[in-house]
C-alpha cells in the first residue's frame, strides 16, 4: 500500500511539474499583425501569439516572453537565453546551430513592392524593371532566394543594402530607391507590390540544449495537423487578410481604359440592394453603383463615364454581353461552366448572396413541392441546381410570388436575405407565413464579354482591395432602403379594425418614434455626413494628448473647409451643397487610417484628428485637397466642382486642445487669405 501511495504521488508530482513547464521564447517587437504587444503588460495578438498558445494547450507550456528584434532574439537562441523562437527559415548552417521541428510554421512570401508612386515600373513587363534602384535589408535571408529569380529574368539592379531600419525609413521617405525587397507580411498600405519573387517555410526552432522541448513541439504540431490539416492557412488568411495588393494598372489596362469614353454597365430591374433606380433622387443606387463608383475613384480614372441600365432576366443580361451591347453585368451569378456554355466571363467572386425560403404555417400544400420563383431570375437557378425534384411556378412580380403562398398555390418562395425581413416584418397580413436561411449560398461576381480581359483584371484588382466589412456594410445600408413600409401596406392590413382616431395616434407615435431614433443618431454623429459630430471631440482630443504625453505617440489635427461653399448653395440650391458635402466627407474619410477619427466639426468644416507625425500629415491633407480639387459632382446637368483650404496644428508638449484648435484655424485662415485650395502648416 505504501509503495503505491508513494508511486502515485510520484506520478501526480511528475505530471504536474511536466504541465507547467516554462519555456522562455522570442517575441519580436514591432512586428504588426504577426506578433502584437510589445511588452508585459500590452494585450497580446497576431499570427505567431496565437500558433504558441495554441501549442501551449497541447503542451500545457508556460511562456516567459524575451522582447526583442530579430537578430537579437536568434543570437539570444544560439546562446540559450531562449528556449523557442518563431518565423525561422531553413537553411542548412542554421540547422548545426539550432534544432528544426518536423513541420512548418508557415510559409513567407517575397515581393519587390514598387515604394515611389513617381517611377514607371508595370508588373506586366519585367522589361521596365531594369536598371533601377533597389533596396533590402544587409544579411537579409530572401536575398538569396531574390538573386536566383533576378538570374532567371536576366535583370540588373542599383542594389542598395541597409543595416538599420531607421537608415531605410530615412532613404524611403527621400525616395532615394524605385523597389523594395521585403516579406508580404512587412509590408506597409502605401507599398505596391510588382513582382512575387519567391517564398520559403519558416519554423518555430529550439535551442540546442533543449531536445526535450523539440520532441513535445513535433507531438503538439502532428495532434494539430491531424486534427486540422489546415491551422496554419486559415491562421495566415485570419491575420494577414490586409496584406498589400497591387493598385496600380498595367499598360494595356491602362492603354485600354484610354480607348474609352464610358463603360456599360446593367443589372437587372429591382434588384436592391444591388441595383435599381430611385425615383424620388432620380439617380441609381445599390452595391453595382458603389463599387464602380470605388473603381474609378481607386485608379484616378476621370475621363470615362458610366452608363447604368437594366434588364428584366438573366437570358437579355447574358444576351447583351455576348453580343457587345455592355461592357458589364452585375450581379451574375459565379458558374464557371456556366459562363464557359455561355462563352462569358467571369471576375472573382465579390460577395455571397444568402437565401430565405418563406411558407405559410398553416398551408396544407407538401414542403417545397411546388416554388414560386421569377421569371429567369437568380432564385429560378438556385431551385434547379440545389433542388431539382421541386417545381418551379414563374411569376413577374416578389409580390406575386407571396400572394402565391398565401393563397396556396405553391408551398413557398424564395427570397434573397436582404429582402426578406424588410418585406414580412410587420405585416399583418403575412402573419401567417415563416421563413429560415437556407444553406446553399450563391457567390456573384462581374460578367464580360469574353474578350474584354483587361476589364476583367482591373475588376479583379479592385475586388481585392475592397474590404469584406466594408462591403457587407454598403450592402446592409442599401437593404434598408429596398423595402419601406407603405402607407397603402398599413390601410391593407388595418383598414378592418382601425378607425380615424387611432390613425391619427398611431402616426403621431411613429413620428414620435421616428424622432427620437433621430436624436439618438445626432447624438455622436451627423446626419448628413455620418461623421462624427462635434459633441465628444474635446474627449478625442484629450486623450490623444495623454497618450502622445505617455507613449509619444504624435497626432496632427487637420481643418478641411471647402472654399466658396457659400456660392454653391446659392447658386445652386441647399441640396447641391448637401451633395458638395457629402462628397467632401467621403473623400476625407477614405484618406485616412482607420485609427484617425473625423468630426464635422460644424457648416463646411470637417476636422481631422491623424494619429501621425506632421510631416506625413502634411502630405496626407495634400493629397486629400488633391483628390478633392479632381472631384466633379453632377447635379441637375451642372458639373461642380470644388477645392478646400486645410489648416493643419501639430502636438507639441504641453499644448492644450485650445490652442491646438487656434492654430489649425489660423492656419487656415492664412490659407483662405493666400488664394485658398492649399495646405498651410507650421512652417508655411
Amino acid at each position: 500500500m505504501r509503495k503505491f501511495i508513494y508511486s502515485f504521488c510520484l506520478i501526480f508530482f511528475s505530471t504536474f511539474c511536466i504541465s507547467a513547464k516554462t519555456v522562455k521564447t522570442g517575441y519580436y517587437i514591432d512586428s504588426g499583425d504577426f506578433m502584437s504587444g510589445f511588452g508585459p503588460e500590452d494585450p497580446k495578438d497576431g499570427y505567431a501569439y496565437e500558433y504558441l498558445q495554441t501549442i501551449a494547450s497541447y503542451t500545457g507550456w508556460e511562456y516567459e516572453y524575451v522582447y526583442g528584434n530579430w537578430n537579437e532574439l536568434y543570437n539570444k537562441l544560439l546562446t540559450g537565453e531562449i528556449d523557442i523562437l518563431t518565423d525561422v527559415s531553413y537553411n542548412p548552417e542554421r540547422e548545426k546551430n539550432v534544432l528544426f521541428p518536423e513541420l512548418t510554421m508557415g510559409t513567407e512570401t517575397y515581393y519587390l513592392y514598387c515604394v515611389n508612386p513617381d517611377t514607371q515600373i508595370d508588373a506586366g513587363n519585367y522589361s521596365t524593371f531594369e536598371g533601377k534602384r533597389l533596396a533590402l535589408k544587409h544579411d537579409a535571408f530572401q536575398y538569396s532566394v531574390f538573386k536566383k529569380w533576378q538570374k532567371n529574368h536576366n535583370l540588373n539592379f542599383k542594389i542598395t543594402e541597409f543595416d538599420h531600419d531607421a537608415d531605410l525609413t530615412e532613404a524611403f521617405a527621400n525616395k532615394e530607391f524605385d523597389l523594395f525587397l521585403d516579406i508580404d507580411t512587412n509590408a506597409e498600405k502605401n507599398w505596391n507590390p510588382v513582382a512575387k519573387v519567391g517564398e520559403s517555410d519558416f519554423y518555430t526552432v529550439v535551442t540546442k540544449s533543449r531536445p526535450d522541448l523539440l520532441a513535445e513541439l513535433n507531438s503538439a504540431l502532428n495532434e494539430i495537423y491531424v486534427t486540422n490539416p489546415y491551422f496554419c492557412k486559415n491562421l495566415w488568411v485570419q491575420h494577414f487578410k490586409n496584406i498589400p495588393l497591387s493598385k496600380e494598372l498595367t499598360t494595356n489596362e491602362i492603354k485600354w481604359l484610354n480607348n474609352r469614353n464610358k463603360i456599360v454597365i446593367r443589372g437587372l430591374t429591382d434588384d436592391f440592394p444591388f441595383s435599381s433606380f430611385d425615383k424620388n433622387l432620380q439617380r441609381y443606387e445599390g452595391l453595382s453603383h458603389y463599387l464602380m463608383n470605388y473603381l474609378m475613384i481607386s485608379f484616378g480614372i476621370r475621363n470615362i463615364s458610366l452608363e447604368y441600365k437594366h434588364y428584366e432576366n438573366y437570358t437579355q443580361l447574358t444576351e447583351a454581353l455576348k453580343n457587345g451591347e455592355i461592357d458589364l453585368a452585375f450581379p451574375y451569378i459565379y458558374d464557371l461552366y456556366e459562363a464557359e456554355k455561355q462563352n462569358i466571363s467571369l471576375s472573382a467572386p465579390i460577395t455571397e448572396l444568402s437565401t430565405s425560403y418563406i411558407f405559410n404555417q398553416n398551408a396544407s400544400t407538401k414542403f417545397m413541392e411546388k416554388i414560386a420563383v421569377l421569371k429567369d431570375r437568380r432564385s429560378l437557378r438556385l431551385i434547379k441546381k440545389f433542388y431539382p425534384d421541386s417545381e418551379c411556378i414563374e411569376f413577374d412580380s416578389q409580390e406575386k410570388c407571396i400572394n402565391a403562398v398565401l393563397s396556396g398555390k405553391v408551398s413557398g418562395t424564395v427570397f434573397n436575405n436582404y429582402r426578406t425581413t424588410n418585406s414580412l416584418h410587420g405585416r399583418q397580413k403575412y402573419k401567417h407565413l415563416r421563413f429560415f436561411e437556407l444553406p446553399n449560398r450563391m457567390r456573384l461576381a462581374f460578367a464580360t464579354n469574353k474578350n474584354s480581359t483587361c476589364l476583367i483584371s482591373i475588376l479583379n484588382k479592385l475586388i481585392a482591395s475592397i474590404p469584406k466589412t466594408e462591403l457587407s456594410s454598403v450592402l446592409s445600408e442599401y437593404s434598408i432602403k429596398s423595402k419601406k413600409y407603405e402607407f397603402s401596406e398599413f390601410l391593407q392590413d388595418y383598414a378592418t379594425i382601425i378607425i380615424g382616431t387611432i390613425i391619427f395616434i398611431t402616426l403621431i407615435l411613429l413620428a414620435l418614434f421616428a424622432s427620437l431614433d433621430k436624436i439618438a443618431e445626432l447624438i455622436n454623429y451627423d446626419t448628413l455626413t455620418h461623421l462624427l459630430n462635434r459633441r465628444n471631440l474635446l474627449r478625442y482630443v484629450n486623450n490623444s494628448i495623454e497618450r502622445a504625453n505617455s507613449k509619444n505617440e504624435p497626432f496632427c489635427l487637420l481643418l478641411f473647409d471647402l472654399d466658396n461653399f457659400k456660392q454653391i448653395n446659392d447658386t445652386y440650391g441647399h441640396d447641391c451643397g448637401d451633395e458638395v458635402l457629402k462628397m467632401a466627407a467621403r473623400v476625407i474619410f477614405k484618406g485616412v487610417k482607420s485609427k484617425d477619427y473625423v468630426f464635422r466639426r460644424g457648416g463646411e468644416e470637417i476636422l481631422v484628428l491623424l494619429k501621425t507625425d506632421y510631416e506625413m500629415s502634411m502630405k496626407i491633407a495634400e493629397r486629400i485637397r488633391a483628390e478633392i480639387e479632381y472631384q466633379t459632382i453632377e447635379y441637375n446637368e451642372h458639373q461642380i466642382k470644388i477645392t478646400a483650404t486645410v489648416g493643419v496644428a501639430s502636438y507639441t508638449p504641453g499644448s492644450t486642445p485650445e490652442k491646438l484648435f487656434a492654430i489649425a484655424d489660423k492656419n487656415l485662415y492664412i490659407g483662405k487669405r493666400n488664394g485658398k485650395n492649399r495646405v498651410v502648416g507650421h512652417n508655411s
